[in-house]
């Protein structure tokens, strides 16, 4: 089983990709982590995992994803607007 972000590794793999002009890679990364985490009851880190592909979608300068995906992160309880707004 693939648990998402419990050290960040993930996040910054897909950060660093997308950077890297790699986003194709860092989505399909992030979209089957997800999936992963989604098909176990009780993950803690869905909302974050949406939030962080949504900065790997900004960062490659894909706006509407990223404001989806923001919006999947909000909607799973991300509230951290100090984050959001670094």
């Amino acid at each position: 089983m693939t648990m998402l972000w419990p050290d960040g590794t993930m996040q910054d793999l897909a950060l660093t990709m997308s950077y890297q002009g790699q986003y194709a890679t860092a989505k399909k990364l992030v979209q089957e982590a997800i999936a992963t985490v989604e098909s176990v009851q009780g993950q803690p880190n869905l909302s974050g995992a949406w939030y962080s592909f949504a900065c790997s979608a900004a960062v490659a300068g894909n706006r509407d994803e990223a404001l989806q995906y923001l919006r999947k992160a909000i909607d799973h309880g991300y509230s951290s607007a100090e984050t959001m707004h670094r």
